[in-house]
């Protein structure tokens, strides 16, 4: 059960790296902002062909609603989906960027730290 779970993980993880790569193209050497990068890359619905989607022995239907990067969906009577998304930036010249985007009592917050890292000597 785990090779098929890290197997799906891997159909969404090769659609987000596809996604990155293309993010960088079109934003060339421009300085991304991190909110902007999980907004855009983060919060895709898009679902894979139901062929790429394994077959884990649960129900496919359930399989295939969490088949996208951000899932949003149901389950009988709660809400099942991604609660926090996260990016991490670091310059050469040792500033660190981190910004996180979760879920608290239904409602989506961020944090945005920033610091700068010590060169060891």
């Amino acid at each position: 059960m785990v090779y098929l779970w890290h197997s799906f993980l891997t159909v969404q993880a090769m659609r987000l790296g596809q996604s990155f790569k293309r993010y960088l193209t079109i934003h060339d050497d421009a300085e991304a902002s991190l909110k902007q990068m999980v907004e855009e890359l983060m919060m895709d619905t898009a679902r894979p062909d139901r062929s790429m989607v394994p077959d884990t022995g649960d129900d496919p239907e359930w399989e295939y609603k969490l088949s996208s990067i951000f899932i949003d969906t149901a389950k009988e009577q709660a809400r099942y989906g991604t609660r926090s998304m996260v990016a991490l930036a670091a310059k050469l010249e040792g500033e660190v960027t981190f910004y996180e985007r979760y879920l608290e009592n239904s409602l989506w917050k961020e944090n945005l730290i920033q610091f700068q890292m010590e060169k060891a000597q």
